[in-house]
């Protein structure tokens, strides 16, 4: 139980940094994408994975 409680409180301090950083967002188009790389970056480290080389990885097979 102690562990999953560890997990839990480590994203909540996450989503509290990123939402003291999100303030500084010029409009809401560049909000949305700043959430959606701090998404893909947390659930990177989350599961282990390198976050540079996965996002490197997305833009090589970006679908255009």
């Amino acid at each position: 139980m102690d562990s999953y409680n560890n997990i839990c409180e480590r994203a909540l301090k996450r989503a509290i940094l990123h939402r003291k950083n999100a303030l500084f967002y010029k409009t809401a188009n560049g909000a949305r994408v700043g959430d959606i790389y701090m998404s893909l970056i947390h659930t990177c480290q989350f599961c282990g994975a390198n976050r540079f080389d996965y996002l490197t990885e997305l833009e090589h097979h970006a679908v255009n």
